[in-house]
């Protein structure tokens, strides 16, 4: 593992510990973040294709509807089928 300079545990042992501790909980963070998609899809009982058309509909396509794993085409898909 590299450490920045100053960091090097037998010189900063509370600094590196620190960065060390933070990278940890960097990490799981991200791991508890990417269960929410899919226990959010779940509790919400709505097919897909439902789903994304109520995320359409109140925000402009971004990050949030990639997190749903919802692809360009099926984006573009339920675009068309709304301006019917």
């Amino acid at each position: 593992m590299a450490f920045y300079p100053g960091t090097d545990p037998e010189q900063q042992p509370a600094e590196a510990q620190a960065i060390a501790m933070g990278r940890n909980q960097l990490e799981w963070s991200a791991r508890a973040f990417s269960h929410l998609t899919p226990i959010g899809m779940l509790l919400s009982e709505l097919p897909n294709d439902r789903l994304l058309s109520v995320l359409i509909k109140k925000e402009k396509p971004n990050k949030t509807i990639d997190a749903f794993g919802f692809g360009i085409p099926s984006i573009e898909r339920a675009k068309r089928t709304l301006k019917r």
